[in-house]
Formats: C-alpha cells, sequence, structure tokens
C-alpha cells in the first residue's frame, strides 16, 4: 500500500512543480480471480444490451464514454482492505482522488491499483500496480512492481514551459571536438545543450533563433583560445567565455 502511495505522489509532485491543476482518478481491478468472475458478469450485460463481444470484455469496457448501469467489479476482501487503506493514507496527505470504478488500463497484467490523472478530460499520465508482468515475460524471478508513464506531448500542451530560456544551441564550425568539451562543460552546469554541426552560420542562426534563446558558435580561433562566445539572440548580445571559467546565462 506504502509504495502504491509514493508513486501516486510521485506522479502528483512532478506536476504540481510544472503547475499544473489535474484531477487524479484511482481504482482496484482486484486479483485474478476477481477479474475472471467480472468479465462473466460484463460479458452477460453486453450481451443484453446488444454490445458486440468479440474479444476481452475489460478492453471493451476501458473505451466506453458512458457507465450507466454497467456492473461494477467486486473485489475479494483483501484487494478491498488494501484499495480502502490506500485511500486513507492519500486523504490523511491531503492528495485529493476520485474513485472511479471504471477505470481498468486495459491492459492483462495489471493488478490491485490503477489510477489515471486526467487535464480538461484529457489522460496525460496513468499507471498502477503490475506484479504480474514480470513472470509474464519470462523472468524466472517474481518481482512486484508499481509505476506510471506519462505523455511528454499531452502534457507540453498544459504546461507553461519556456523551454527556449533553457536550452542552448552549440554550432560546430568543423571543431567537433572540442564542441563537445563545451557542451560537456555547460551540462555539467546543469545547462541544456544541443550541438549542430555541418551548418554555415547564417543558416544556423536563422533556424536555432525560433527555438533558442542562447547559442554558441565555435570555430577554431574559439579552439585555440580555448574560449567560447554565448550569444543571448533576444538582447543581440554575446559575452566571450573561456572553457575553465564558470559562466552564467544573461
Amino acid at each position: 500500500v506504502y509504495s502504491d502511495y509514493e508513486i501516486i505522489e510521485l506522479a502528483c509532485n512532478f506536476l504540481n512543480k510544472l503547475n499544473l491543476k489535474y484531477e487524479l482518478e484511482i481504482n482496484s481491478i482486484g486479483t485474478k480471480e476477481d477479474r475472471d468472475v467480472y468479465r462473466e458478469q460484463l460479458k452477460e450485460y453486453f450481451e443484453k444490451n446488444d454490445i458486440k463481444c468479440e474479444k476481452d470484455p475489460l478492453k471493451i469496457l476501458d473505451k466506453l464514454n458512458e457507465f450507466d448501469n454497467v456492473p461494477k467489479m467486486n473485489l475479494s476482501k483483501e484487494s478491498m482492505d488494501r484499495f480502502e487503506q490506500l485511500q486513507d493514507v492519500l486523504t490523511d496527505n491531503q492528495i485529493n482522488f476520485t474513485h472511479n470504478p471504471y477505470i481498468i488500463r486495459g491492459l492483462d497484467y495489471y493488478n490491485d491499483l490503477v489510477f489515471e490523472i486526467k487535464i480538461e478530460g484529457m489522460t496525460i499520465l496513468a499507471g498502477g500496480r503490475y506484479n504480474q508482468l514480470s513472470e509474464q515475460i519470462n523472468s524466472k524471478h517474481k518481482q512486484s512492481a508499481v509505476g506510471f508513464a506519462c505523455g511528454v506531448e499531452r502534457i507540453m500542451l498544459f504546461a507553461d514551459i519556456d523551454l527556449k530560456n533553457t536550452n542552448i544551441a552549440i554550432v560546430s564550425m568543423n571543431v567537433d571536438k572540442y564542441s563537445l568539451k563545451v557542451a560537456r562543460k555547460m551540462r555539467s552546469l546543469n545547462y541544456k545543450c544541443c550541438v549542430y554541426r555541418g551548418y554555415k552560420v547564417t543558416k544556423a542562426l536563422n533556424f536555432l533563433s525560433k527555438e533558442y534563446k542562447y547559442v554558441v558558435i565555435i570555430g577554431e580561433d574559439e579552439e585555440k583560445k580555448q574560449t567560447f562566445n554565448l550569444k543571448n539572440l533576444d538582447l543581440s548580445e554575446q559575452k566571450e567565455f573561456y572553457l575553465n571559467d564558470d559562466f552564467v546565462l544573461f
């Protein structure tokens, strides 16, 4: 239960740091035995309501938009106790959530906890517990696990992140070896940078100015002096730094 809580907390902290407003929905899909019984209940329900059920009923449920009169899963006592304990821990730690009994996460290796985080109805992050996964991939050892995945592109739709202000483009004018040293220097100071090769200066500046605020052009002169010129394209200014010196963006 506590590792389930921690993975949810990790996901929420990640989104909180991006100042995103989101909704957390959780559910328990119980044990394999719980799901086998639920499959038969769903199959019967779908047949009565003229819904084609040519494949796993759980995967059909995962795609439904309306759930009027759809039966809910009956959990074993162990899974129910576990789920109630998780809800208590989330509440105690002031993590807001909604119990959505129809979250299934349509993958066979999940058990007990499943959760989704949504913004404006769009799922941007989802996960759960998957204790059977290691066995399904032919591992010799059973390994319990819990985790999540997120859609980076979806998060970027809602996150107010100015990547242009944090990234640095390095343009190498046939001095690739030295350019990599400069890139390593910047990364050691926690700056994000990317090295571009094979471009003329004018062409490089034209397309890089659309994505980057900072650009470094490195040629033979810079290599000889062991320096680099950092250009701020917004201010049309540049400063020279020695490779062995620390520097800050301006």
